[in-house]
């Protein structure tokens, strides 16, 4: 692999696609119809010795409002909010933060129905009956092997 700034616009560059090659894993699930995305779930892996990667993770998690939080059994997802033209707060999306000695690991959760919860208790049935925790370990868990 090349740093970024040695490679050749127009050129080609071919790789075999290697598990320990892939750091970002996006999973979606879509409705009984196939036709909307229900559940999209994003992990990304930040190298904590690359500078670039860690300003990219920092303006991510800068973003996030991290004064609403739901603790889950195993994990503390944060809510992501946006606010609509009636200035309406809604939940975008919920995100998971999880290091180890090298890299962090940040998760993003988004569905259309996250929005719909009215409390926090709704959110939290949200997450188990989706086995969301179960996702995020089994796919952090793949990601550290590598």
């Amino acid at each position: 692999m090349l740093d970024i700034d040695e490679y050749v616009v127009g050129k080609v560059y071919k790789d075999k696609i290697l598990a320990s090659n892939i750091n970002n894993v996006e999973i979606i699930y879509y409705d009984e119809n196939k036709n909307l995305p229900f559940i999209s779930i994003l992990i990304e892996t930040f190298f904590k010795d690359d500078k670039n990667e860690m300003d990219t993770y920092n303006n991510i998690w800068n973003n996030i409002d991290c004064d609403s939080k739901i603790k889950t059994e195993n994990y503390m997802f944060f809510l992501k909010r946006r606010e609509d033209k009636k200035k309406e707060k809604h939940i975008d999306a919920l995100y998971v933060k999880q290091e180890d000695k090298n890299k962090v690991y940040l998760t993003r959760v988004e569905s259309r129905f996250i929005d719909e919860c009215k409390n926090d208790e709704e959110i939290i049935r949200f997450i188990k009956n989706n086995n969301i925790e179960g996702i995020i370990k089994g796919l952090i868990d793949w990601l550290q092997e590598k």
